[in-house]
């Protein structure tokens, strides 16, 4: 049985496990131990304005900008939410040859942005082209 969650004190979520309360100290581990399902934890985290308009991941990013999802427990990693919200709403991503496959790419050029109209897919070249297209590529 997953714990009962009860409310939020000084950024800690307290549960009741055999009537001890527990601590649990981030979200997304709260998320997992309550069992919410994936797709309830990312919408939770969108900020949907417009069809036409970027939807902001408002969770964990990276150094870049991208949204992040925790797709497992500690240590099991994590999805970008773009590539979530393209599965989402579109299925799986074809098999693309390359060494990375499947590249899900932003039109809009924001890398928060999780609108699947604002998504396409192609190859790791095909992201290194509209990178250089768009001014985007620095040589490192």
């Amino acid at each position: 049985n997953a714990p009962a969650l009860s409310e939020s004190v000084g950024g800690a979520y307290l549960t009741m496990t055999d009537g001890v309360v527990m601590a649990i100290r981030d979200r997304a581990m709260t998320a997992l131990a309550t069992r919410i399902p994936i797709e309830e934890r990312f919408w939770s985290k969108v900020t949907v304005i417009g069809p036409g308009e970027c939807w902001e991941w408002q969770g964990a990013r990276t150094g870049g900008g991208y949204g992040e999802l925790r797709v497992g427990g500690r240590g099991n990693g994590y999805v970008m939410a773009h590539r979530f919200s393209y599965e989402l709403h579109n299925g799986p991503l074809p098999e693309l040859p390359g060494y990375h496959g499947a590249c899900v790419m932003h039109r809009c050029d924001n890398p928060p942005c999780v609108n699947p109209a604002h998504l396409t897919v192609g190859t790791n070249s095909d992201n290194l082209a509209d990178m250089r297209r768009k001014g985007r590529w620095r040589r490192r």
